[in-house]
């Protein structure tokens, strides 16, 4: 998540892609943090970084420079080993890099009308798309290698969503999922759906991948906000979650579980024809109440009205993630904001609406900025 410069020096915060690790980038250098301990894993501060992409928990890095000089010039990708300290590789590009992912066998390079695909062993690229505007560089990514499904806007001003498979380098689909240009994109872990959210920030919808289906219509709430963040629950989660983080300080969580039929009287019940011909007549803000599921739970203050965060489904302490189910009826949510602080709130699907959300803790991972001129592995 791009922050531009925040009160603590911050220009670049982000999750891994099993959320157990926080990358902060800043004017001086980078910082990786363990969401577990809190503990500073690995530091350099030998120039201003803009973006900083871990590959889930290993020693391989990728950040670009905010161009303060050549070496970390905001054009430049560079792949650096955390372990040894060396850097893998330098990839240049023909303007500056917006945003970076990757998951173990593809790296992804955004521009502002280009997006390029690499094999992430040769760091060979594979393709080159040709996009719309994408100043935001609004993307999302599948962390699977099965299902590497790549999600960018189909255009500059409605919300429509072009999906590529970046290991078959082919087009799958394209949804119109709104009216309005995008403002956040995400795809679970196994690739299977995929949340986008329009700049109006009232409706959030949920498409199956690959068949572009539409699954849920989620209302956040009735005045328009900007969404800065959506997320999946891991798959153990009973009932499957999706977390959206606004402008408004408020986390909403909905959840996927299907709905139960419940068919109201035959007499009374309206035709799949009279359905759709009203959705048709409606505008879409009135035709999606027929349709909308509203949040499971929610978190007022979770973070602070109108300071930029990410939130995150994180895995079950002291179980590895993707080692299997742990406790199916409880999450942990991560929200970090652009200054800095890392909120955990512990989700329990037993509970009642009122109880099902409690704060574990609140952390400054970022409280001042460094000086230091060296790297380190801690």
């Amino acid at each position: 998540m791009n922050v531009g410069q925040s009160s603590r020096g911050l220009s670049y915060v982000a999750f891994n892609q099993d959320s157990t690790r926080v990358v902060f980038a800043t004017r001086h250098g980078l910082r990786i943090v363990d969401c577990n301990t809190c503990k500073t894993v690995f530091e350099q501060f030998d120039g201003a970084v803009g973006i900083v992409e871990p590959l889930f928990s290993t020693s391989i890095l990728a950040l670009v420079g905010a161009g303060e000089h050549p070496a970390l010039s905001p054009r430049r990708l560079g792949i650096l080993n955390i372990t040894t300290g060396a850097p893998i590789a330098d990839l240049s590009f023909i303007s500056s890099v917006l945003a970076v992912r990757m998951n173990r066998k593809r790296l992804v390079v955004l521009l502002e009308r280009k997006t390029h695909i690499h094999d992430l062993q040769t760091l060979q690229i594979l393709d080159t798309l040709e996009t719309a505007p994408n100043p935001k560089a609004i993307c999302a990514f599948s962390p699977s290698t099965e299902s590497s499904y790549l999600a960018l806007p189909a255009s500059a001003t409605a919300g429509e969503i072009v999906v590529y498979d970046a290991m078959h380098l082919t087009a799958v689909c394209q949804i119109q999922a709104h009216k309005a240009p995008l403002a956040a994109l995400a795809i679970n872990s196994d690739g299977s759906l995929l949340a986008s959210a329009s700049e109006r920030g009232t409706v959030i919808r949920v498409h199956t991948l690959p068949s572009a289906t539409k699954a849920f219509t989620l209302r956040r709430g009735t005045y328009p906000a900007t969404i800065y963040s959506l997320a999946f629950s891991p798959p153990e989660t009973v009932p499957p979650l999706l977390a959206a983080a606004s402008d408004t300080g408020t986390l909403h969580l909905f959840s996927l579980a299907p709905r139960p039929p419940t068919p109201p009287p035959a007499a009374s019940r309206p035709t799949k024809a009279a359905e759709e011909y009203l959705r048709r007549l409606l505008p879409e803000t009135m035709s999606d109440v027929l349709e909308c599921d509203r949040a499971f739970a929610s978190i007022p203050n979770s973070s602070q009205p109108g300071v930029r965060c990410l939130c995150t489904f994180a895995p079950e302490r002291g179980r590895p993630p993707g080692t299997g189910p742990g406790s199916h009826d409880r999450a942990r949510v991560l929200i970090i904001t652009a200054q800095g602080y890392l909120y955990e709130y512990c989700i329990d699907c037993r509970s009642s609406a009122t109880d099902r959300c409690s704060l574990e803790r609140e952390v400054a991972l970022f409280p001042k900025e460094s000086e230091q001129t060296t790297a380190r592995f801690v």
